[in-house]
């Protein structure tokens, strides 16, 4: 489908489809988002990543990507996240400190 504004023929925008993927489960995008690239529709994508890891607990690891496609071409961006969350443990930091004094002082 083509818009007609006066004289000139609008050609419609792109639509993108986003897939996600996580740790090996796979929500498909059937109704897809107009955007004017694919750039778009990867900073679009983008901005759904912190949703991905919202939850995520100590020690968890979260492998993560998302697809982007187009209707006509399959897919034509792939973003792929990895993120481990790290609990800081005051007494190994105590001891590494120990450790870096007595190398310091010998």
């Amino acid at each position: 489908m083509s818009f007609r504004f006066g004289s000139q023929v609008a050609a419609p925008m792109p639509r993108f489809l986003i897939d996600y993927h996580c740790n090996g489960h796979t929500a498909q995008d059937c109704e897809g988002v107009e955007l004017d690239s694919v750039e778009q529709a990867g900073a679009h994508a983008l901005a759904a990543a912190p949703q991905m890891f919202n939850d995520l607990m100590p020690g968890e690891r979260r492998e993560c990507a998302f697809s982007v496609r187009d209707e006509s071409q399959g897919w034509r961006l792939k973003i792929d996240l990895s993120l481990c969350l790290e609990k800081r443990d005051p007494a190994s930091d105590a001891i590494d400190a120990l450790g870096e004094l007595t190398e310091y002082s010998s």
